[in-house]
């Protein structure tokens, strides 16, 4: 399990009629890491009980510091022994005991809906309750070659490299998620690929992330390279891909020493897209199945924030020909297609082009 950092430059998160009551349900700051507790007491029984209290104390504490609340929320002395009923689970890690003496390191999940009715019954703050909003990218690294897509799984080389580089204190601008339950429920591999904007909206507000940083390293066939492609998501679910110097774009291992320089290049402001280039309009002829796959084509490429203005122009037979708008380079564009979808997109004349997606098909 790899480490999570996320306690660095806090800002508020804005009221938004997308955060549902699931969200909150599920959010990570109802998961509060790390707590250390030792007590001594006459029985290790009542030593571990007394810990446990004093722990949860803590956890709520630090639990209150991950919400949006006026400044300096003191806990009545009267209400601290409710605090222990909020905890809906505890994990134990190094624990040791003796016959008089507890101590363990735990981590407390708390019960969304009892710290909400605990907050306005006994705190008396009626505010929303909403969790600050941090100023760091959640990693999404996903690694493709000829016979997978791997994105949480444990045996995914890319998730393991960028694993160690945050569990030895590099690349602290980022968070990565376990790849736990909810992880997999919030976004699979295909949701990650495809650019699923619910996926990217849900995972992007459980770690209260800034945004999400898709960072795509793909095995080149009979080669022993790799294409490394990164798109930036930000909270309004806009894609916008990253423009890597030569050196990034590809490796022949991804190794903690190209990660490490990876992480250099993206924690720099701001690495965007290249938006200078004059925007190019293109008539693109695809095959398509039906209705439901024009407008599944249609949602993924119009989710990427350098396209614009796609129109239908005819409608044959199995085949649709559309227009769009690519503000950027086209090269970058046709790059982005190839290395992330498979898609070939080929000239036929000027500035007629042919979307081959057989790979997909």
């Amino acid at each position: 399990m790899f480490k999570i950092f996320h306690i660095i430059l806090i800002f508020s998160l804005q009221l938004s009629d997308s955060f549902s009551k699931e969200d909150l349900k599920n959010h990570f700051a109802y998961k509060i890491e790390n707590i250390d507790v030792q007590a001594t007491a006459e029985s290790a029984n009542q030593a571990q009980k007394q810990a446990i209290q004093e722990g949860s104390l803590r956890a709520f504490q630090a639990l209150l510091d991950n919400f949006s609340l006026k400044e300096g929320v003191e806990l009545p002395d009267s209400h601290r022994k409710d605090i222990p009923d909020l905890v809906e689970n505890y994990q134990v890690r190094n624990e040791k005991l003796s016959r008089t003496r507890y101590s363990a390191t735990l981590d407390f999940y708390f019960s969304p809906h009892l710290v909400e009715t605990y907050i306005q019954e006994k705190l008396n703050i009626h505010t929303p309750l909403l969790p600050k909003k941090s100023s760091l990218n959640v990693l999404v690294p996903v690694f493709i070659n000829s016979q997978d897509q791997l994105l949480w799984d444990s045996y995914n080389p890319w998730l393991r490299v960028w694993g160690d580089l945050l569990d030895k204190n590099y690349g602290q601008n980022f968070l990565l998620p376990m790849g736990d339950l909810r992880d997999l429920s919030d976004m699979t591999v295909g949701d990650a690929v495809d650019h699923n904007p619910e996926a990217f909206r849900k995972i992007i507000f459980r770690y209260r992330a800034q945004g999400a940083l898709l960072v795509i390293a793909t095995e080149v066939p009979h080669s022993q390279k790799y294409k490394i492609f990164v798109m930036l998501v930000t909270p309004d679910q806009n894609f916008i891909p990253i423009k890597l110097p030569d050196h990034l774009r590809e490796t022949s291992d991804i190794n903690p020493r190209y990660t490490n320089d990876l992480a250099h290049f993206l924690s720099q402001e701001p690495p965007h897209h290249d938006t200078e280039a004059v925007a190019e309009a293109l008539d693109i002829t695809t095959s398509v199945f039906d209705l439901n796959d024009w407008i599944s084509l249609k949602e993924k490429l119009g989710n990427l924030a350098f396209i614009e203005n796609i129109t239908i122009k005819k409608v044959q037979k199995e085949k649709i020909t559309f227009h769009l708008t690519v503000s950027g380079a086209l090269e970058d564009f046709r790059q982005y297609l190839k290395e992330t979808w498979g898609y070939n997109l080929t000239p036929t004349q000027e500035n007629a082009w042919v979307l081959d997606r057989t790979p997909q098909l």
